[in-house]
């Protein structure tokens, strides 16, 4: 269940607050290069079809983080179960993918219809593009409908690749604090909906380029942009953060179901941004930002990864900042103040 900001005094959702991280502001246009870890939405995956697998599996460069430790916890075998499924998944598109990953082992396979607008439908392409990997057919049938058949996966050997979605903020770096910025490993075709950072910090004036090095991002003038991220919407508090720093306002829609995530992201955002000296409104499914000059001060997480890196993106550019419980980055990039840290310093 996510946590919902009424107030800023509730935003750690307890009654200690673990240390502010003081964000680093950049003295300079960066020059380095980020590995990023593997992505937590395709190792969840693997994790899934390696425990159903026929045999052994090896996955390389898996994400090791809280996450994905949890996924690979509750894994154990399950008897197999008949029917059609329909389910509500206009809250997230998780709900689609886990059927699928599971209904392999129904022995008949299995149709998932989902009711409602499905956000996030690249994480759905994810899940089928895994299954045909592993040899068992995945597809989706209409719009609103994906059949999986019954078989269990082929054993498999994959390198996991970078979470893009978690590189978003090392990307936006550059965008907003000026120089080049390097991820390796960045594919060039991939389902994740991460990548689609690379189009949006285009048209905010940053120059993305894949060289054979990976990913290079050098940043520009920063201006606003108008996007619908339904199908990126994990992307949003980074976007968000950028485009408080820009030289013109920003309209992001398509991203009402992230009031039910870890926090309603939309409110945070708002919330925390606002308390920096910003203007953000919340629409019914988006943000509305209008760029003001930021001061220093908390910026609280809500026990958030993404608003947790959000808040170190307009470090880079607004001294004093201090970000609380920086620790719940782990949940998908352990270390990232580390990572951070040597962005800033220039380290490989």
């Amino acid at each position: 269940m996510s946590s919902n900001p009424t107030g800023r005094e509730d935003h750690t959702g307890g009654t200690s607050r673990p240390a502010a991280y003081p964000a680093p502001t950049a003295t300079g246009p960066l020059d380095a290069t980020v590995h990023v870890p593997g992505s937590k939405s395709w190792t969840n995956r693997w994790l899934a079809l390696a425990a159903l697998a026929s045999g052994p599996s090896t996955l390389h460069s898996p994400l090791d983080a809280r996450d994905t430790r949890l996924m690979a916890s509750a894994l154990h075998p399950s008897d197999p179960d008949d029917a059609t499924v329909e389910v509500d998944a206009s809250a997230s598109s998780q709900f689609v993918s886990a059927l699928l990953l599971a209904g392999c082992t129904v022995h008949s396979g299995l149709t998932v219809r989902a009711t409602g607008t499905v956000p996030s439908r690249p994480h759905i392409d994810m899940t089928c593009h895994a299954l045909q990997q592993v040899g068992v057919v995945a597809e989706q049938r209409d719009e609103t409908s994906w059949w999986v058949e019954g078989k269990r996966p082929d054993p498999f050997e994959v390198t996991v690749e970078p979470d893009l979605s978690s590189a978003a903020v090392f990307a936006a770096a550059a965008a907003v604090a000026g120089g080049t910025v390097t991820l390796p490993g960045w594919p060039r075709s991939t389902t994740q909906a991460g990548d689609t950072i690379r189009d949006l910090l285009t048209r905010m004036g940053a120059r993305c380029e894949l060289t054979e090095a990976g990913l290079r991002v050098t940043g520009g003038e920063l201006h606003g942009i108008e996007a619908d991220l339904s199908a990126a919407g994990e992307l949003t508090p980074v976007v968000a953060a950028t485009a408080a720093l820009a030289d013109s306002p920003s309209r992001l829609t398509g991203i009402g179901h992230l009031r039910g995530h870890e926090t309603d992201r939309l409110a945070a955002l708002a919330t925390e941004i606002n308390a920096l000296g910003g203007e953000v409104r919340e629409l019914p499914d988006g943000l509305e930002i209008t760029p003001r000059p930021l001061h220093g001060g908390s910026f609280a997480t809500y026990h958030d990864h993404r608003l947790a890196m959000a808040g170190a993106l307009l470090g880079l550019r607004v001294p004093g900042i201090e970000v609380q419980d920086i620790a719940t980055t782990a949940k998908t990039v352990p270390g990232f103040d580390h990572l951070w840290g040597a962005m800033l310093e220039g380290d490989t």
